[in-house]
């Protein structure tokens, strides 16, 4: 199984999360969920997810394809990467909604409109990288570039380092 294969995969994985955060926003919004920890394990499990994913997808599959001649910093590469972004700012968002002992009926809405924010962001950036972005991927890269850059992500992720930057961050940027 090759690098966009187990990224669909996961998108697939993740995709059964997000039915249940949007549940679990709906329950908030309707008043049937009053308390942040209906929301906290759904969102560790999203946020474990997204690092893992995140990461590979800048390091190997958008670092792959700048290398190929792709724009980092325009176009769909520098769309996608502020995508995590934003998606990593609403979890953390949701994070500190869950890990509060109990809700103000505003801070109960702002969650469940979190949720859903970000349960509709992933989708449709899951939708853009399935259709246009992988298929280009795999037409364009070759499939030797694609395995050295694995391995460097790999390397990479077995080195202890010192830098405090999110995974996949600074490795996506500086391939762009």
């Amino acid at each position: 199984m090759g690098i966009i294969d187990e990224l669909r995969a996961e998108h697939h994985e993740t995709v059964q999360h997000l039915t249940a955060l949007e549940a679990v926003a709906e329950a908030i919004r309707t008043g049937a969920a009053t308390r942040p920890a209906a929301l906290r394990d759904v969102v560790t499990v999203l946020r474990r997810l997204a690092a893992h994913h995140n990461a590979r997808e800048e390091q190997i599959v958008f670092a792959a394809m700048v290398e190929r001649g792709f724009a980092g910093d325009a176009g769909p590469i520098a769309i996608l990467v502020r995508e995590h972004a934003e998606a990593d700012r609403l979890l953390t968002a949701l994070a500190a909604a869950a890990a509060r002992t109990a809700w103000t009926p505003a801070e109960a809405q702002q969650a469940s409109d979190h949720a859903r924010g970000y349960a509709s962001l992933m989708r449709r950036h899951m939708l853009k990288e399935e259709t246009n972005l992988f298929p280009l991927a795999q037409v364009l890269v070759p499939p030797h570039v694609m395995a050295r850059f694995e391995r460097q992500a790999r390397m990479a992720a077995s080195e202890p380092t010192a830098d405090a930057a999110p995974a996949g961050r600074t490795a996506a940027r500086t391939a762009a």
